[in-house]
C-alpha cells in the first residue's frame, strides 16, 4: 500500500486484528502492507485503548437517555399543572353560574 494515503477503518482494523493473533510480528504486518511499523503501533494502541468501549454504554447513549428522563419529568409536571388548572377551572365556571342565579 502506499504510503501517505489515507487508510480506512477496515484496513487499519484489519492490520492491527493481524498484530493481535501475533502468528507474525509488526514488523512482518507492515512489510506485508508496505507501511511503517510506528503506524501499525500507533493503529494498535489506539485500537487497545477504544477497544472496551465496545463493552460500556456510550456517552451519547448515557446523555440521551438522561434527556429522556428530564423530558418525562417535564411531561409529567406539566400534566399535573394542567390537571390543577382543570380543577380550578371547572371550580370557578361553578362559582360565576352560582353567583349569575343569585342576581
Amino acid at each position: 500500500m502506499p504510503k501517505g494515503k489515507p487508510f480506512s477503518a477496515e484496513i487499519k482494523t484489519k492490520v492491527v486484528l493481524e498484530t493481535l493473533r501475533e502468528d507474525q510480528t509488526i514488523n512482518q504486518v507492515a512489510s506485508k502492507y508496505d507501511l511503517d511499523p510506528k503506524r501499525i503501533t500507533e493503529w494498535r494502541s489506539q485500537f487497545l485503548k477504544s477497544c472496551n468501549s465496545v463493552f460500556s454504554n456510550h456517552p451519547a447513549q448515557e446523555r440521551l437517555r438522561e434527556l429522556q428522563a428530564q423530558s418525562q419529568e417535564k411531561e409529567d409536571l406539566l400534566i399535573k399543572q394542567i390537571g390543577e388548572l382543570s380543577v380550578k377551572l371547572n371550580w370557578a365556571e361553578k362559582k360565576i353560574k352560582e353567583l349569575e342565579f343569585d342576581e
